[in-house]
């Protein structure tokens, strides 16, 4: 099943798609959710990198991306989303280090990334 098309920017609060067979690439349209709390993705079969769009959804708490098949780098934007508290990136094939950005984040609570580091 191909990622849904039926996000607005009037879209509040949460979206959770886990474990649903998503494939394809994040939209970087969700992005552009000025109210997103939380994004749960993990478990399906999403592709390509995590779009820097994603990096501006500045009230984003909680992420959770693990088991898919993301790849690249962690981008240093990843200092923009500074109310995370929750981050879940492992079971993906990201490459690299994790960015010292990341400490520009307020209150982190749990934060679970594997990287292959080059």
């Amino acid at each position: 099943m191909m990622f849904p098309n039926l996000f607005s920017s009037t879209c509040e609060g949460t979206i959770y798609l886990y474990d649903n067979q998503l494939s394809g690439t994040i939209p970087p349209s969700l992005g552009q959710l000025e109210n997103l709390i939380a994004l749960d993705l993990n478990g399906n079969n999403l592709v390509g990198e995590i779009p820097e769009e994603l990096y501006s959804a500045s009230e984003l708490k909680n992420l959770f991306l693990a088991s898919n098949n993301l790849v690249g780098t962690i981008s240093t934007s990843i200092g923009n989303l500074t109310n995370l508290v929750v981050l879940w990136f492992d079971d993906n094939e990201f490459v690299g280090t994790i960015p010292e950005e990341i400490r520009q984040i307020k209150n982190p609570r749990k934060f679970f990334c594997t990287m292959i580091l080059l």
